[in-house]
């Protein structure tokens, strides 16, 4: 069944929805974090996954970046992720995205040098991920 929404309602298109879902049990299905798809045998395939917040993301960012310091310095690297997080705990997402894009900036110029290929890529995998979080 497909839906057509109001697109120039958009506050009457979300009570349009709200009314559904609470039609439907949504807040009863809300409260239960057992995903719904049947697996086989009709039985629940397990835990709905759980989403991470970008202050989360940083923190395991910062854990990769010190996992990597093995008799290297990536002091840089690390301010500019702990400038990140001390924006986003003060509310300035803008400037933890400015963080993050100087991260990544030197993690791209690292790359090859104090950083293997392999460790940059996996550095700017997560630095992407981050933005993507913070909306940059």
């Amino acid at each position: 069944m497909k839906l057509r929404l109001p697109a120039r309602q958009p506050r009457l298109a979300m009570a349009f929805v709200a009314i559904i879902a609470l039609a439907a049990g949504a807040e009863a299905a809300a409260k239960d974090r057992t995903v719904t798809t049947d697996g086989p045998g009709g039985q629940p395939l397990g835990n709905a996954p759980q989403s991470q917040g970008p202050a989360d993301a940083l923190a395991e960012l910062a854990s990769t970046v010190e996992g990597f310091d093995a008799g290297r310095n990536p002091e840089n690297l690390r301010n500019f992720l702990a400038s990140a997080e001390h924006h986003l705990a003060k509310g300035r997402v803008g400037q933890a995205c400015d963080a993050v894009a100087h991260f990544s900036r030197r993690v791209a110029k690292e790359s090859g040098g104090t950083l293997t290929e392999a460790e940059a890529g996996q550095l700017e995998a997560g630095a992407a991920d981050v933005r993507t979080l913070l909306g940059c």
